[in-house]
């Protein structure tokens, strides 16, 4: 009697560490590639199918595709607020801009301005690296608050807004253009504006 049958193997490939969804945190995976092998009287003897490579946390044996070895959501939270303090910094600079000369421009305000929003000191070389990029960009301020809107929680974009009154107004009374400007700019953030009459408020602009 001949028995004969079917067995898959997987082999080690690699090894390393990565970010396994399911145990939410870092943990040891291996990179193995499955085949099946052809089985007589139990033993493999050659492959008659290849499965391909897969994931596997050694934590929780969880098995993945391959990709998930180019997913780390911390280094994307970074990314995302990098992107988000870069943006932030432009649309102050674009309003600073858009209000005074470029002669005229209060640097310091921007920096008091930033630190407001952001609760981050602003390194003068990624401020001056930011001025720059702004100063060439055709992009307006409201296009910038647009792109904020989308990222932005509530929170950030009333804090946004804040420092942007600093930027735009000299003091407490702000002039009709510089209204439109604040107006227009939480439109483009999104922030209702009848919300936006209250923090006026708070902030003891007189309109």
């Amino acid at each position: 009697m001949i028995i004969w049958g079917s067995r898959s193997k997987a082999s080690t490939k690699e090894s390393g560490r990565f970010y396994c969804p399911h145990c939410q945190g870092h943990r040891q995976y291996e990179l193995k590639h499955s085949k099946q092998y052809f089985t007589l009287y139990f033993v493999r003897t050659f492959p008659i199918q290849d499965h391909g490579e897969y994931v596997e946390c050694t934590s929780c044996k969880t098995t993945y595709d391959k990709k998930i070895l180019d997913y780390d959501p911390e280094k994307e939270a970074e990314e995302y607020k990098a992107v988000y303090l870069l943006l932030i910094l432009d649309l102050l600079i674009k309003l600073a801009i858009t209000k005074n000369s470029i002669e005229n421009l209060d640097i310091s305000k921007i920096e008091n301005a930033y630190l407001q929003a952001t609760q981050i000191s602003l390194d003068k070389d990624l401020l001056m690296n930011a001025y720059q990029r702004v100063k060439n960009s055709d992009k307006t301020y409201t296009q910038i608050a647009n792109q904020l809107s989308t990222i932005a929680n509530e929170f950030g974009k009333e804090a946004i807004l804040r420092a942007s009154i600093k930027i735009i107004s000299e003091d407490k009374t702000v002039t009709k253009n510089e209204l439109e400007m604040l107006f227009d700019l939480s439109e483009s953030l999104q922030i209702p504006r009848a919300y936006v009459r209250g923090i006026f408020i708070e902030e003891d602009i007189t309109i």
